[in-house]
């Protein structure tokens, strides 16, 4: 098997073991109510969509079509780290002074959400971030 087949295998199987994973824990915690809350009004998501033109980047039309294109946006400029170790600050601005356009220092899945997070929600777009990690017992 050649190393390309082998991560193709690998990814198919990783990927079948979150759907597993997701399939199987359907339901909430029983008894638990909480309410999702968005917090649209951080004081430092004005100079985000500045710093970063993020007006300018998302454009107008649905929110889905506007979180895609700040996807679209930033991800070819920030590189991905497993070896990250997440000493930066985990909000978008302090990640993205570190990490944007900067191969030399690549960050993690996870901070990488956070930084799609926080750009969506400082243009009024509802997003929240979710974490996937190993299912162990």
């Amino acid at each position: 098997m050649t190393r390309t087949q082998m991560m193709k295998h690998f990814l198919t199987e990783t990927q079948n073991i979150y759907q597993g994973i997701l399939f199987n824990n359907q339901r909430f915690e029983a008894g638990n109510d909480e309410k999702i809350t968005y917090n649209f009004n951080c004081i430092e998501f004005d100079e985000l969509k500045t710093k970063y033109n993020l007006e300018g980047v998302a454009k107008k039309g649905t929110d889905f079509i506007r979180a895609k294109r700040l996807l679209k946006f930033l991800s070819p400029k920030l590189f991905h780290s497993p070896w990250y170790d997440n000493h930066v600050e985990c909000n978008a601005l302090k990640l993205l002074e570190y990490s944007f356009n900067n191969e030399e220092h690549g960050i993690n899945c996870l901070n990488k959400s956070k930084i799609l997070q926080e750009c969506c929600l400082s243009l009024g777009i509802y997003a929240r971030r979710v974490a996937i990690a190993l299912f162990s017992l």
